[in-house]
């Protein structure tokens, strides 16, 4: 009784692809982390310098000078 083994084709290809896969995830991350770290008070503090502006804003201050 023989049984039929089925070897798996292109075992290499697939580790190199799934390690390439995960520096690649890995240095997206740490972008991600490097602009947040370097931009994020900056980009917090225009957002809520945004909406103090908006909150202070009527209709008055879209119309067109007549």
């Amino acid at each position: 009784m023989a049984r039929n083994k089925r070897q798996k084709k292109h075992r290499k290809f697939w580790f190199g692809f799934k390690i390439f896969m995960l520096v690649t995830l890995l240095l997206v991350l740490l972008a991600g982390l490097t602009f947040f770290i370097l931009y994020g008070d900056d980009i917090f503090a225009m957002q809520d310098e945004a909406k103090g502006l908006v909150q202070a804003s009527s209709v008055e201050t879209f119309r067109s000078s007549e």
